[in-house]
Parts: C-alpha cells; structure tokens; sequence
C-alpha cells in the first residue's frame, strides 16, 4: 500500500469518502467501497455526500458507517468537526468537490484531477489523471489501485430487505404481477430532453404486451404525467406502478422482471447491481461513463454525437418519424434479449419462486391445529 494507508491509525482510522452524486449514482462506487473496507476493516467510513442519497447510504452498512449531509459541512465552521485521515473523492474531478474536501481538514487527500498527463502528488495529496473512457465502476477503482489497494470484484451490489419485500407485497397491482412474465418500462427522466417520446414508448409497450409480456410502467411520482402520456397512447392497459413503490420495494419488483426499458437515467444501474437485463435509450447523456460492462445482458442504444451532455440535437426537437431511434432498433434490442437462454432461465426461476411465495401465504392456517387432530391429507388432484 502506498503511505497514504500505512500512516493511518492501526484500528481507529477515520476515512471520508466524498461523493456529491444522485442516490442510486453511489451504487458505481460500491466496488471501490468494498475494496477499501477489506484494505480497512477496523476503519470508520463516513460518506460526505448530497441530502437525498442518505437513505441509499444506509442501505451499506458493511461499508459505510456514518452518513455527512454536504450542506453540514458547507455550513459549518472553517473545517468539519470530525479530524479525518484521509478523504477520497469518488468521482469526477471539479473545483467545488476540492472546496467541499478542503473543508473536511483531513491529513491526506486523494483524487481525481484533469489535464495532468501522470497525474500529480505531493507528500499529502494523490492526484490521478480522470480518465475520459469507460465505465464509471472502473474509473473509481484506477484511484483505488492507485492507492495500493486490492480490487474486491468489478460487481455492484443493491441489498433488498425484509421491508422491501412487505413494501412490494403491500400494493396488490405489484404483487400480482409476479409468477408471470413482465417487464418495466420507466419512460420518464429527470429532463425532458433526456426522454425518448411518449408514442414510441407506447408502441413498444403494445408489441411487447401482444407477445404475452404484461407491462409496468413504473417510475418516482414526479414521472406521474410522463407515465399518463404513455399509457394514453397504449391500445392495451398495462399495469401503473407509477409513484407507488419505494426503490427498495421497486428493485425487488425489479429483481422479478424479464426486462426493464427505461431512458439512460439511474435505474439502469439500479437494473445492473440486481442483474435485470436491460434496454436503455441513450438521449443526450455521458454514455461510456455509466454503460454497463456487461454487453451481451444491457444494451444500450443511442446516436453518434449526441451521448455527450453538451450535444445540442437532442430527441425533444425531433419529430417522430422514424429519425433518431426508431421502435423497431428497441423492439430488436428486446428480441436479443428475451431470446437469451440463461436470461430465460434466470427470469422463469424467480417467477416460480414468486408463484410458491405467493401460493405459501395463500394457504397458510389461520389458526395452529388442534395438537389432539391427526395432520390433513391433501388429495392428489
């Protein structure tokens, strides 16, 4: 390990990790969290991050011990209140995340930094070159190496609880989707032209459902008018799950599901760290950064020139004529997909898990049987 580790305390180390990012955002850099807890299992890991990502953070205790709001520290005094070894950036370098670290005080830093060819170091800082291609799992982890520390798996994870599952089978339309064939479709995104068009989304779902698929159309509850538009132009009733689950009890929904289709938002990491394949429609955002590794369960479909965030035709502007990403280029993605056999397999065992949960609450006694009755015999049928 580089001094940076063998200068922290033995067995009461306190290491920040910095990460001003969307909630299910963090689930990229759950890899390199992992590694750096096995590097420091006795070490207290905080994670300085934005307010809405508190309830994502809680969710890793095994890697993350305390959450920091970023506004605590931003408002607080000169320097945060808790002496810190070591703070780590996770993510893309930027002069408000170095304001933001500063303010920490910690002994060492590490991170990212750009235009430096090899990077650049000092006897208290790392800096490593951020690199402009591939996924952001691996990214994190060049950081991590440099470090010295020993990768645990590229694999993301997302821990669904016993709350999650109550969460699911407490709305009736969810459950009654599982020990069947279904898919998610999630047309909304945060802006609208990060939205393929509502009529495209509808045809796909109508193809899909004429196929023996039922359709959800999921989504947080401020895709409410998103989802409307969608299902207004749907020739067959799908399912609106709309702003009815929480993305716990969404991710086991998730976990069930053949496929998921959704705009390049953060529910197509969510899909990868439960292993849902995936089709997702790249319109306008930074594509090699969160394009899943794994080619052959997510495909991802966009235009040359227009996977940058700066790109300035995006699908907002087009009319809906065939330009840009067509219906048939997803229907096709979702035919490669669906004709899968271990994907299949994979899809067909959780809905027979499904099926006996579901059978197993059905025909639980009401009541224990009285200890003076012989046990019930069931007739073959």
């Amino acid at each position: 390990m580089t001094r940076f580790f063998s200068n922290l305390p033995i067995t009461n180390a306190r290491i920040a990790i910095v990460r001003l990012t969307d909630p299910t955002a963090l689930l990229s850099a759950i890899p390199a969290l992992r590694a750096i807890r096995s590097a420091a299992p006795t070490a207290h890991i905080a994670l300085v991050g934005l307010p809405a990502g508190e309830d994502m953070a809680r969710r890793f205790p095994a890697y993350i011990d305390e959450f920091i709001s970023v506004q605590d520290v931003v408002n607080g005094p000169g320097h945060y209140l808790t002496v810190f070894d070591l703070a780590l950036q996770l993510q893309a370098p930027s002069e408000e995340l170095n304001r933001i670290t500063l303010k920490l005080g910690a002994r060492y830093v590490a991170g990212f930094c750009a235009g430096v060819p090899n990077g650049a170091t000092t006897p208290t800082t790392l800096r490593v070159e951020w690199p402009e291609q591939g996924p952001e799992v691996l990214r994190l982890l060049l950081l991590i190496r440099a470090l010295g520390i020993r990768d645990q798996g590229e694999a993301m994870e997302f821990p669904i609880s016993a709350t999650d599952r109550a969460e699911l089978e407490s709305c009736r339309e969810a459950l009654a989707l599982l020990g069947g064939p279904f898919v998610c479709i999630q047309p909304g995104a945060r802006s609208p032209e990060h939205r393929w068009q509502a009529a495209r989304y509808a045809r796909v779902a109508d193809a899909l459902a004429v196929h023996g698929l039922r359709v959800a159309i999921t989504g947080p509850a401020a895709d409410r008018n998103v989802a409307d538009a969608v299902i207004a132009r749907m020739r067959t009733r799908p399912i609106n799950l709309t702003g009815r689950l929480t993305i716990g009890a969404f991710a086991n929904l998730l976990d069930f599901a053949y496929l998921l289709i959704s705009n390049d938002t953060g529910v197509t990491r969510l899909a990868e760290a439960i292993g849902t394949p995936a089709v997702t429609i790249a319109t306008g955002s930074d594509v090699p950064l969160w394009r899943p590794a794994d080619r052959a369960r997510y495909r991802v479909l966009w235009l040359p020139g227009t996977e940058r965030p700066s790109a300035e035709r995006l699908y907002s502007t087009w009319p809906d004529n065939g330009s840009g990403i067509s219906v048939e280029s997803v229907l096709d993605a979702c035919d490669v997909l669906l004709a899968e056999t271990a994907l299949k397999q994979r899809a067909a065992v959780r809905a027979h898990l499904a099926r006996l949960r579901r059978e197993a609450r059905l025909t639980r006694p009401l009541l224990p049987q009285p200890l003076t009755e012989a046990p019930m015999v069931r007739r073959a049928s």
